[in-house]
């Protein structure tokens, strides 16, 4: 049973300060599922992590680092390599981006190169994500419920034109 995610982090890393409500993200199989609500109590949300899914019990064989109780915790480069990975995703890609950068990317270091590849082909494999087609008008790639006020276009054309200003 390993503990990833913000929880993870903020043990590592004082700074960082989860939301109240975060959940606790677990790695674990199925029949180890009763142990970790009993270890997390009634008032914590778990959230449940495939051991077989990913490369997940990889990650649980080679990357613990301490513990917390009966739960073991993923070392920092551990969680570098999992969020490295979710930013192939459009899934709160904010939120991966900002926390990989700002509290975890000086860890990655930590993890073979190969290790973050097969991570990421798993992935795109999983979480397919859709490509948007780019052979339509102007009106129909962006024919949504926002109100445009600039011409997508020209701001192409201005960031070609003068790239060394910046907004």
């Amino acid at each position: 049973m390993l503990l990833i995610g913000a929880r993870a982090l903020a043990y590592w890393d004082n700074t960082f300060k989860p939301k109240d409500d975060a959940d606790w993200d677990i790695i674990c199989e199925d029949k180890d599922k009763d142990f970790v609500l009993s270890w997390a109590g009634k008032d914590k949300r778990v959230e449940f992590h495939d051991y077989n899914h990913l490369n997940n019990a990889k990650l649980h064989d080679k990357e613990v680092q301490g513990n917390k109780g009966d739960i073991f915790l993923a070392s920092m480069g551990t969680l570098a390599l999992i969020k490295r990975s979710h930013l192939w995703r459009d899934y709160k890609w904010d939120k991966h981006i900002t926390q990989y950068h700002k509290q975890i990317k000086k860890f990655a270091y930590a993890y073979p190169v190969e290790d973050l590849e097969e991570r990421i082909k798993l992935t795109k494999e999983a979480y397919p994500q859709g490509k948007p087609s780019l052979n339509k008008t102007n009106e129909e790639f962006f024919d949504d419920a926002v109100k445009k006020v600039y011409d997508h276009d020209f701001i192409h054309e201005l960031a070609v034109k003068y790239p060394f200003i910046s907004a």
